[in-house]
């Protein structure tokens, strides 16, 4: 692989390049833009929609193909805002981040990636390839992030370790480009125990 940083240019530099064996964006954004992953600016800046598929209701971005051997751009970062901005808007258009199937949660007001309402009703987001749960929790909520509450309503639980000193825990992971829940203020306090619930019987 040749040296990256002399190809990629500038953080505020868009540039072409020929993608070679064993890059990804991933890590090629990750030189460019100084630590950042605009990977839904990157896609849409080359034309690349990725495939959808809807789990428990809620949408999914799987990644699209890419192969070594083509040409790409690597926007500049001042493109970056308003390359996620269409990349959004197409893929809400077409494939909107909550099924209508979800009857339980029809109700469910709907937010986009990057605006939450106050914390009193149920709303969903989807996460770009950078963000965290708590770090959208944080905007909805403010400082008291019910971070328990949202992977109960995900439905997501910890992935257990046996070590030497007994059971640990790992904190779920969840990927990017992926739709998830944000509960209701009301809802916090019972979602909250009951994945404490879960995590009392994983360890024992």
């Amino acid at each position: 692989m040749a040296d990256a940083n002399a190809r990629l240019g500038g953080k505020n530099e868009r540039v072409e390049i020929v993608l070679e064996a064993g890059e990804t964006f991933w890590r090629l954004s990750e030189i460019k833009y100084e630590g950042r992953h605009p990977i839904a600016a990157i896609f849409q800046a080359n034309d690349l929609t990725p495939s959808v598929v809807y789990e428990n209701g809620l949408r999914r971005l799987v990644d699209p193909v890419y192969s070594a051997g083509k040409t790409y751009v690597l926007p500049a970062w001042s493109e970056v805002d308003e390359l996620e901005r269409q990349f959004y808007e197409t893929m809400d258009k077409h494939y909107p981040p909550v099924q209508h199937a979800a009857s339980e949660n029809a109700d469910a007001v709907s937010v986009s990636s990057q605006k939450h309402n106050d914390g009193k009703e149920r709303s969903f987001v989807t996460l770009n390839w950078d963000q965290t749960l708590y770090a959208v929790a944080q905007k909805k909520y403010g400082s008291d992030i019910p971070i328990e509450a949202i992977y109960e309503i995900n439905e997501m639980l910890p992935t257990v370790k046996e070590g030497p000193d007994g059971k640990s825990l790992q904190e779920p992971v969840y990927p990017g480009g992926k739709t998830y829940w944000l509960p209701a203020g009301s809802e916090i306090g019972t979602l909250t125990d009951k994945y404490k619930q879960k995590i009392k019987a994983l360890m024992n």
